[in-house]
């Protein structure tokens, strides 16, 4: 069997994995005191920390599959493909406003580069998102190099639309 994973992302953001350590730390200060209340703690925490997804193949069979998983046990449906057309990279802009007092606002712009592969079938299939795009590059080497494929850049026209 020759499978190959894209690089797993966490499923929450960051202040919901924030929320899941705070939870495994409850959980184990209160295993002490209150059994319960540090088995429930300990659980959530787990479950949202442990929580990724990711997209592997399988190019003997022609099969992929896109999974969530929990506590390192994957789950999703194993799909069939004939042939994988191209990886390609496009940009967007992304802005987030952020309250600092009650009537200000700040807001922060920046572009995500976010990696897509394309099926002979005209099927897209999102892999792996980054704010450095030479870092989302080398980690999409070994699934360009899987193929046989070029990683094709479509950000440098896009980018004078941004």
């Amino acid at each position: 069997m020759n499978i190959i994973q894209t690089k797993t992302e966490n499923l929450f953001p960051f202040h919901i994995q924030l929320f899941g350590w705070v939870c495994l730390f409850i959980g184990l200060v209160a295993i002490v005191y209150q059994p319960w209340l540090a088995l429930i703690s300990l659980l959530l925490g787990v479950l949202i920390v442990t929580g990724r997804r990711a997209v592997e193949f399988d190019s003997s069979r022609h099969l992929f599959r896109e999974f969530n998983s929990f506590l390192f046990i994957k789950s999703g449906k194993w799909k069939a493909f004939e042939v994988v057309e191209k990886i390609y990279i496009n940009a967007s802009r992304m802005s987030q406003e952020v309250y600092t007092k009650v009537t200000t606002t700040s807001t922060f712009k920046s572009i995500e580069y976010t990696a897509y592969l394309k099926f002979s079938d005209e099927r897209k299939i999102y892999l792996l998102s980054s704010k450095n795009k030479e870092s989302l590059k080398e980690e999409l080497v070994p699934l360009a190099e899987y193929f046989g494929l070029e990683i094709t850049d479509n950000t440098i026209w896009n980018r004078r639309n941004l």
